[in-house]
């Protein structure tokens, strides 16, 4: 299917969750077929999950306008990608536009699932089994590696790659931090919009309480989006809590979750980054999604997630009072860090 020695095109999600996620399919790729040479095309916000991986030679980054640019910009890539020359492409994104473009410029074998937006435009389709439309997101792009390398692949599992500056960097940070116990970052937001997220009101009872049980070192992690919801919590505490919101790169924000071992957050891109990460346990905050597929993957989390009649739903802002997320107390997610802070 894809000859030896190839330059294969791997088109990375959108999403930082699930960029994240598909790096185990890539990882599996490479360790069975290591005469390969990968290069990654994303989106600018997703290059900090896959621009140090080794599995990759190179990174190209795509970044369109909105219309009517987004055609001309849709063309210069596809011109881009005719020059490399491409032997295969493999699409972990499952979108019109990425298909199109490994049609339009030319790349003889196009992998990707098999789906009625995408798959007119691939020479090779990947079915998803039935037991595996309902299992976590991460086996889909297994299935992938599954089909690309011929191998019932296991053991693979998202990684992420730091550098020893993003370390120091998260190190420094931390030795700055007022207090003596135990850091605990807590990541509020979440990109695809406010229905994922755990009231502020409640993180401001949560982390009021995990100063005055801990004497907790509370650090706030998120993007330039999520400085809102933050200022909220703020506003609603007692102390001034040391904000990483927007101001500081994702890996040296992944890397002081590598350092605290432990992390808070909504159902969001940051659960998955400190998934990747060794030795990290996480308190994951759901409300109207489905934690069977997007959970941090792993055995050691703890998944904090309460039934609704209106559950599951895709709304972005949520239309029903946010009943799911309001059932969650602060004293449910004391407990859980409790148990995580007992246990290691």
């Amino acid at each position: 299917m894809i000859p030896e020695n190839a330059t294969v095109l791997v088109r990375v999600p959108n999403w930082i969750g699930d960029a994240v996620m598909s790096t185990a399919a890539v990882e599996a790729i490479k360790s069975y077929r290591p005469d390969l040479k990968l290069v990654a095309l994303a989106k600018p916000w997703v290059l900090e999950v896959i621009r140090n991986n080794p599995s990759f030679s190179d990174v190209l980054s795509y970044s369109p306008r909105h219309f009517p640019g987004r055609i001309r910009d849709f063309y210069s890539i596809v011109k881009s990608i005719r020059k490399n020359a491409f032997d295969a492409c493999i699409l972990m994104h499952n979108n019109f536009e990425s298909a199109a473009m490994g049609y339009s410029a030319g790349i003889p074998v196009r992998i990707g699932w098999n789906h009625r937006r995408t798959n007119w435009f691939l020479s090779h389709n990947v079915d998803m089994a039935q037991d595996l439309q309902v299992s976590h997101q991460v086996y889909h792009y297994l299935a992938i590696a599954n089909f690309v390398t011929g191998h019932e692949v296991n053991g693979f599992k998202p990684v992420l790659y730091l550098t020893e500056e993003d370390r120091k960097t998260a190190e420094n940070w931390i030795q700055k931090l007022p207090g003596g116990g135990p850091v605990i970052p807590i990541a509020a937001g979440a990109a695809y919009g406010s229905a994922k997220c755990w009231p502020p009101e409640k993180f401001s009872q949560f982390v009021d309480s995990a100063i005055n049980l801990w004497n907790a070192r509370i650090v706030f992690l998120g993007g330039e989006k999520d400085k809102h919801i933050h200022s909220i919590i703020q506003s609603g505490l007692q102390e001034k809590i040391f904000s990483m919101v927007g101001e500081y790169s994702l890996s040296v924000q992944a890397a002081i979750i590598e350092k605290a071992g432990i992390c808070i957050a909504n159902d969001s891109g940051l659960i998955h980054v400190s998934a990747a990460l060794n030795n990290v346990r996480i308190v994951a905050i759901f409300g109207p999604t489905v934690p069977a597929a997007t959970k941090p993957f792993g055995t050691d989390h703890i998944v904090l997630h309460q039934k609704t009649d209106c559950w599951p739903c895709k709304h972005r802002k949520c239309p029903n009072g946010h009943v799911c997320m309001a059932a969650i107390s602060a004293d449910d997610v004391l407990a859980a860090v409790d148990t995580i802070l007992n246990n290691r």
